[in-house]
């Protein structure tokens, strides 16, 4: 009897080691399309938001960069349905990395790495791996959670990012209307363009173009510039 628990016990435990493999090759094959996609994108768009340096350094494992942000994926990929493209992997390395960044531009990098960390129960988790993998102010990262929770209804996101896209994608369960009204809540600037067909929202060099009719969904977006950028590196689409 006790042989055949003892069987059982290394079968169970083989499943186990064949489920942890399976997601580490399903990580890897993220990784490598998401790299094969940047190199595409850098190829052949001007001016592209990752710079060449950044790119050359994620494909060196032993870069203390791409360490980091590696271990960030691993921890979140456990228990996150879904995360971002390593485009945002790199962004949020970028902002965590800056002493300069402020608690805002740590939460939109949050956001944009890891779709509805909003509703996470276990956000906890992802602030730990964090703070074990940079050095940054554990105040700082208390605002940023801070701000992502009190953005109601627009911290639910869903990743429809397709692999040929230049930019991010995030479908968002929130109105133009109620979009708009979170980002002059949190102290935005609204001003409208010359043809009177887009509102703009701009904060510290950030800005937000939200547009109806759009030609990708037919539906109302919210295209996202950072600061000191001309392109648009997040296209959010509204309900």
């Amino acid at each position: 009897m006790r042989k055949k628990e003892v069987q059982e016990a290394s079968q169970q435990a083989q499943k186990s080691n064949d489920v942890k493999k399976a997601k580490e090759e399903a990580l890897t094959r993220q990784i490598r399309l998401s790299l094969y996609n940047m190199d595409k994108d850098i190829r052949t768009v001007a001016g592209h938001n990752l710079s060449q340096n950044i790119y050359t350094a994620s494909k060196n494992k032993s870069d203390k960069g791409w360490s980091a942000t590696k271990e960030l994926i691993d921890v979140v990929t456990d228990f996150v349905p879904g995360v971002g493209t390593i485009k945002d992997a790199y962004r949020l390395y970028q902002v965590l990395s800056n002493p300069k960044s402020n608690a805002k531009d740590v939460a939109e990098a949050l956001v944009g790495f890891i779709p509805g960390l909003g509703d996470l129960k276990s956000i906890s988790k992802v602030t730990n791996a964090i703070k074990k993998a940079f050095d940054i102010d554990p105040k700082k990262l208390d605002q940023a959670v801070s701000i992502i929770k009190g953005t109601g209804k627009a911290s639910k996101y869903v990743d429809v990012t397709k692999s040929s896209s230049r930019y991010a994608n995030r479908a968002a369960d929130v109105s133009k209307a109620q979009f708009e009204e979170n980002l002059l809540r949190d102290g935005w600037k609204k001003s409208i363009s010359k043809d009177g067909k887009t509102i703009i929202l701009e904060k510290d060099g950030s800005k937000y173009v939200l547009r109806d009719g759009a030609k990708s969904t037919g539906g109302s977006t919210a295209d996202f510039y950072p600061k000191g950028s001309k392109r648009m590196t997040l296209k959010i689409r509204l309900k």
